[in-house]
């Protein structure tokens, strides 16, 4: 499960604890061996906002190390550069619920990264069995995230209100089977 995912221009590496733990104490710029043993340099900017999920997953992945596949490290392909994170904030849930989050390192904005990882991942969630419903949110004053949901095909389903803002309910409708 823990496999490589690629897209045109990203990587899409299951990130190891180590890395996580390693950004945490907040290490300055370093790198680590990727799957196949390429190393992936980690700037001080990566892996921004997402670093604030890192203490729950890293909990998650000591109890149970397959978690690891539902959080990647999104590496450019051209120079192994670990560019931004997404991944769900837990393994299915009884319901087969999985919410995506996702964040860019602000040098890579603009590119379309965000929504490059944010399709192939979405594929990939479909893929597992478990899966039966695969949702995001972001706040309402978050054009850029909205744009990345509205590209990658999820409909905006309802709105909260929570400490940070007004946040927008996401869902990605499972595309139909081929005949």
């Amino acid at each position: 499960m823990a496999d490589l995912l690629v897209t045109e221009r990203l990587l899409l590496v299951p990130t190891p604890l180590q890395v996580m733990l390693r950004r945490l104490r907040d290490e300055a710029e370093f790198s680590d061996d990727g799957l196949d043993g390429t190393p992936i340099r980690y700037p001080r900017e990566w892996p921004g906002p997402a670093l604030s999920l890192f203490p729950a997953q890293v909990e998650r992945m000591a109890l149970d190390e397959r978690s690891a596949a539902w959080n990647r490290t999104m590496v450019e392909r051209s120079g192994g550069v670990a560019v931004g994170q997404l991944g769900f904030k837990a393994p299915p849930d009884e319901a087969g619920r999985v919410e995506l989050g996702y964040g860019v390192s602000p040098s890579r904005w603009g590119r379309g990264y965000a929504t490059e990882a944010v399709r192939e991942m979405t594929r990939w969630a479909w893929e597992q069995p478990r899966v039966r419903h695969v949702v995001a949110e972001c706040l309402e004053t978050n054009t850029a995230s909205r744009r990345v949901l509205e590209k990658a095909d999820f409909e905006m389903v309802g709105r909260r209100f929570s400490r940070e803002g007004l946040m927008m309910m996401w869902e990605h409708r499972r595309s139909p089977l081929p005949p």
